[in-house]
This record gives C-alpha cells, structure tokens and sequence, in this order.
C-alpha cells in the first residue's frame, strides 16, 4: 500500500514566484520619432493589481518581474491620444516585446488593440515551450502528473520504464531532452529548486489543478539554470484572484474495471489487486480584493497493486539430478553437457563441451 499526501498553501498581497514575466518596448510618434517620459500603465486583469513605467530619453520602458497571465496596457503622454492594449497574455520566463505608437491629439481617436495571438519570443535566444494552464487541465493525464506533458515538447521523449503515476517517484519525470540523459534535468518549483539530488527527479510533485502553466527549456537557456546538462521544467502553480474559486474531484483505477493479466488468466489465477484513488480539491480567491489572495490546494493518492510474475523452477527429479525427462524444442531427449569440460575446439573456432553420460 502506497499513500501519498500532497497540501500547499499560499497567501499575499505579492507574486512569491521568482519565475516572472516581463515587458520592453519603444514608444514612437507617427513620424518614427521617440517619446521620452510616456508613461506606460499595466494591469492584471485577474487581480486589477497596476504596475508603471516610463520611458527612457530613447523612448524605451522596462516592466519586470511580472506573474505569469493576462494584461492590459495605457500609454499616456501630453499631447498624444492614449493607446490601449488589451488581452496580452504573460507566460513564464518571458521577455514580450511591446512597441506603440502614439498619434498627436486631434488627428484620430484613443487606440485600442486586443491581442488575438500569441506574441513573438524576440528577446530571449533560449528554445523551448510552454505548457499552457487549458492543455494541463484538459488532456488526459495518467496519475495526475503534470510533468507527463512535458512529452509534448520537440525533443522531450520518455525514458524507458517510464511511469505517470506520482506514487512511483524514481520514474514519473524520466525522460530524456534532446538526447541527453532522463537524469541530466533541472526542475524549478515557484522560482525555488525542486530538484531531488539522487536522481535528478522532482522533490514535490504538484497536483494538476494547482498548476498554472510551465516551461521546459531545452536548450540554449541562460546561465541562471545550473546544474542542468539536458533541460529545465520551469512550474508555476496558480494563485488567488478577485473572484472565488474551488474545485473538489476524485480519479480512480479498481480491479472490477480491469481484465486479468494474461499469464494469470492462463493458469487459473484470479486478477491480481488494483485500487487507486487520487481525491482532493483546490480553492482560491480573494482576502482583501486587489490587495491580498489565497490559494490552497490539497491531494491525498492511495496505492495497492499485486503483480504476476511467471518463471521456470526445477521439477523434484531434476533437484536430485535426473534430467532423463528433459526435451529439446523438437520433443526429442535434450543432451546435458559438463560445463567443466569445456575447451577450445581444435578443428575450428568455437568451443566444445562433453555430454553427461545418460542413465
């Protein structure tokens, strides 16, 4: 019997995760020109919380250390109409590059684009791909393992003897990226190391629905992941927004669902005994709204599994070294051979060996 029991809580009034986003760009006039001392208003929408900046003399701006997720964007200058950019979608470790361009008061009305696709990697040169909250929650997922997913990524494949089910810790995250080795990876929880120094394998293992997105970076990636000769499993689990959220389920496997195994059923055996039950449940939402949020989430996984295992033992006669009833592959008395009196054969190459005299 195998139990496992999973709970985390977090709560503030600020991003924990050190795995954040960012957004540079340059603000220009219709003529190309820079626009120095625009002021560059962002907000998430989930929590309304507002960040700011303003532009540099060459008309760049800088917002770092943003959590992964959904933005909006106002550009304000004196002189210019405001531009809006809404539904700008954040994922992990990125630099998203945002450009505007302001028109002189008079000339048209306020701007406002909504982002419809995903915006362009143009400032970070590593490779690699998200693992978006939707495909998380939405694909089929053996043992709840987040980083099954991580399959979905070019040059991420599954060591052999992989196994999804998060009660099997040495296995559930073996897979190799780019031909490396499945215990050459990094993995990252939050910002923090998640990393077990044994095999290289994940320490905590999140629950699928606390998960809000990750990364595997699988090459190229910056000086700030060590310790990592194949790639990098950037998680970063949800938090709190304005609005209340919780979810409760249950996931089983039981014997009465499953055929028998094959050598079981050919000699007579009853199915060998499968019970596995994942239950837990999420809840999120706000504890001061705008300010300060709460997520909790909690799994317990109860394991039992018998397994058939089928090999050849020597029959009574044989134990006292009568091998007269031993036949080859063609039904015929096989011939036992002293395996002290093997030598060098001298007609040729190979060995020979004398037989036992029969009885």
């Amino acid at each position: 019997m195998w139990r496992r029991i999973a709970f985390a809580l977090s709560l503030g009034s600020a991003s924990l995760s050190a795995q954040t986003a960012q957004i540079t760009g340059r603000v220009t006039d219709p003529s190309g020109a820079v626009v120095p001392g625009a002021t560059i208003q962002i907000t998430e929408t989930a929590t309304n919380r507002l960040r700011s900046a303003t532009t540099n003399g060459q008309g760049y701006y800088t917002i770092p250390l943003l959590e992964a997720g959904v933005y909006e964007l106002t550009v304000e200058k004196a002189g210019f109409q405001p531009a809006d950019r809404l539904g700008v979608n954040l994922e992990v470790n990125q630099i998203a590059r945002l450009d505007f361009e302001l028109q002189i008061i008079g000339v048209t009305g306020q701007i406002t684009v909504r982002e419809s696709a995903p915006l362009l990697e143009r400032e970070a040169p590593s490779l690699g791909q998200v693992v978006r909250g939707s495909q998380i929650l939405e694909l089929p997922l053996l043992g709840r393992n987040p980083y099954a997913l991580g399959l979905l990524v070019p040059g991420v494949r599954p060591a052999l003897g992989m196994n999804n089910l998060v009660t099997d810790l040495s296995s559930t995250s073996a897979v190799s990226i780019n031909g490396g080795r499945n215990n050459m990876n990094s993995f990252l929880l939050d910002g923090a190391p998640n990393t077990s120094p044994l095999q290289n394998q994940p320490v905590i293992f999140p629950n699928a629905d606390s998960v809000q997105e990750f990364k595997v970076d699988t090459n190229n990636y910056s000086a700030e992941y060590g310790r990592a000769a194949g790639g990098v499993f950037n998680v970063v689990t949800r938090s709190g927004t304005n609005d209340l959220h919780f979810t409760t389920y249950e996931f089983l496997r039981n014997t009465a669902l499953n055929a028998n195994d094959w050598f079981a059923n050919s000699t007579g055996q009853p199915r060998p005994p499968l019970r596995l039950n994942q239950f837990g449940g999420v809840a999120g939402g706000p504890v001061v709204r705008n300010r300060t949020f709460f997520f909790a989430s909690g799994e317990i996984a109860r394991f039992a599994q018998g397994v058939t295992f089928t090999g050849t033992v020597p029959t009574p006669g044989q134990l006292s070294g009568d091998f007269s009833h031993l036949l080859d592959a063609q039904g015929k008395p096989a011939t036992i051979y002293d395996p002290f009196s093997a030598r060098p054969n001298p007609s040729g190459a190979g060995m020979i060996r004398n037989p036992f005299q029969t009885m």
